[in-house]
């Protein structure tokens, strides 16, 4: 199950890297890419957490979690940009990356809180 995750982590962040390349269209800078790399910060986080957590009792409430959060921030960025795209759909990049942020620390709370104690 933590490879599914992992993978689906990984297929989100491609997806989501693309996504924002797309949307800046010709306008591509270094500030933009700062915005890119912000927004893959919470997915290199997860992949990490993920990779960390040894204990299948913890594994499985971190993939949830590292699974909702790779299905909710790509349902977040299409919606911004195809659904209902507007002049403020930028700020979707930032979004994402700042409300996965809590998503990580709380798994990472709850991958430390069910760990196997030695």
């Amino acid at each position: 199950m933590k490879r599914i995750a992992a993978l689906l982590l990984v297929a989100a962040w491609v997806l989501e890297f693309a996504l924002g390349i797309r949307a800046m269209e010709d306008r591509l800078s270094l500030s933009g890419l700062g915005f890119l790399l912000l927004l893959s910060l919470p997915y290199l986080l997860g992949l990490g957490l993920l990779r960390l957590t040894r204990s299948p009792r913890a594994a499985t409430p971190v993939t949830g979690l590292m699974i909702f959060l790779a299905l909710a921030g790509s349902a977040v960025l299409l919606d911004a940009f195809y659904i209902h795209p507007d002049p403020q759909s930028g700020l979707a990049l930032i979004t994402v990356a700042v409300y996965g942020m809590p998503i990580v620390a709380l798994a990472g709370a709850i991958g430390y809180w069910l760990r196997e104690r030695n």
